[in-house]
């Protein structure tokens, strides 16, 4: 049986903004780390490091060419030092978030009218809990700190039929490596991505 689910609070996200306000029941997830945030900087503002890199090496003397081929080569070796610590973290962060069952999924309900919201894949979060799965919609901006959209509610898992093929390109709202599993609820057949160890730990507490 999984713990209960904890309270998060209203905070910063990792861009600086104000965040969407947490209520009293939304799904927590494992905070941010430094380096996450520091690579999630990195990935939107990395001009003005390649300009005081540049700017340097103008001043000790190298010319024009020089200058942006030892520029790209100090920023693309500080890109590949930082992404090695953010996968390190965020690999970490996920880990704690599944040992709770909090896991990043999407839903969507293939019978539905095409095109349709139900139709179409809804990013989001889920928990199980207490013979539960929740599902809380997010934004799916890319933030390693998504907002959230609405409540969580219970999906009502009935049986799990297994992972189906995905036909064609794969959807924006999937990420790479995500596989898709059949599921019977009371609102119809769903379909649930998400990743390997995220659909194992749903084998374990719903699979008859």
């Amino acid at each position: 049986m999984r713990p209960a689910a904890g309270h998060p609070v209203a905070g910063l996200s990792v861009h600086g903004t104000f965040s969407y306000p947490r209520r009293m029941g939304d799904i927590q997830r494992a905070k941010i780390g430094t380096w996450e945030k520091t690579g999630y900087v990195f990935l939107f503002a990395a001009a003005p490091p390649f300009l005081i890199v540049s700017d340097l090496l103008e001043f000790l003397g190298f010319g024009f060419w020089a200058r942006m081929g030892l520029t790209g080569l100090v920023c693309l070796g500080a890109g590949y030092l930082l992404s090695r610590r953010v996968a390190v973290e965020r690999s970490r962060r996920l880990a704690s978030d599944l040992s709770r069952g909090v896991f990043d999924c999407a839903i969507r309900y293939p019978d539905s009218h095409p095109g349709s919201l139900r139709d179409r894949w809804n990013p989001g979060v889920g928990q199980v809990i207490d013979a539960r799965l929740l599902f809380q919609p997010q934004d799916a901006s890319g933030d390693p700190s998504p907002t959230p959209l609405g409540a969580p509610r219970d999906l009502g898992i009935d049986n799990l039929e297994g992972v189906i093929a995905q036909e064609g390109k794969r959807p924006v709202e999937l990420r790479r490596g995500w596989k898709v599993l059949a599921v019977d609820t009371p609102s119809g057949k769903m379909h649930l991505a998400a990743g390997d160890p995220a659909l194992e730990l749903l084998r374990e507490e719903f699979a008859h």
